[in-house]
């Protein structure tokens, strides 16, 4: 892609985030984002053929930010047997408190098999290179797991979120933990 076609793309992106946070899944039309990003509905299309394909980037682009903040982090720390978690820690702490604002969309996401799938692979993807670089697996799994439960609290807690669509997540956060634990050891 040319780097102004690129420019584009990231622009629509942000507007959708932005869309998505201000008014919701259900909410975040091709209309609101071209709206948000000052462009026309067709240049929307021009680079997203559906809600879906944009929605997906998103998350992947999240992935892709959070594993490159992340390995910034694990270069800037001193060679010790903790530095990789402590810079997945350091870079989900950054990441949660840029998260407040998108808790009810991703909550919306998690509903949603395809998006639940994407999360997973990101999430599977950090977890994988933490352990790897890890001597004490089960210290970090009891430590992941205290952090969801404390980014549930901290980010979902506050927002106007229906008791059931909260406990799901919890319920998927806790597997994906536990499925983590039986693919490791």
């Amino acid at each position: 892609a040319m780097p102004h076609e690129d420019d584009s793309r990231n622009a629509i992106l942000d507007a959708a985030e932005r869309v998505l946070s201000q008014h919701g899944l259900a909410n975040t039309t091709f209309d609101a984002v071209a709206h948000e990003a000052g462009m026309s509905k067709g240049g929307v299309l021009h680079y997203f053929r559906s809600k879906r394909d944009m929605l997906s980037t998103i998350l992947h682009r999240f992935g892709r930010r959070f594993d490159e903040r992340r390995r910034e982090i694990v270069a800037a720390l001193p060679d010790t047997p903790d530095r990789f978690a402590r810079a997945t820690f350091a870079a989900e702490a950054e990441s949660g408190r840029r998260a407040t604002a998108s808790a009810p969309y991703r909550l919306d996401m998690l509903e949603d098999e395809h998006y639940r799938t994407i999360i997973g692979d990101v999430r599977k993807r950090m977890y994988a290179d933490l352990l790897k670089g890890s001597r004490r697996p089960a210290k970090v799994l009891v430590a992941l797991y205290m952090m969801d439960r404390l980014w549930m609290h901290q980010f979902f807690a506050p927002q106007a979120i229906p008791a059931g669509v909260l406990a799901h997540a919890r319920q998927w956060l806790d597997g994906s933990i536990e499925k983590l634990y039986e693919d490791y050891f």
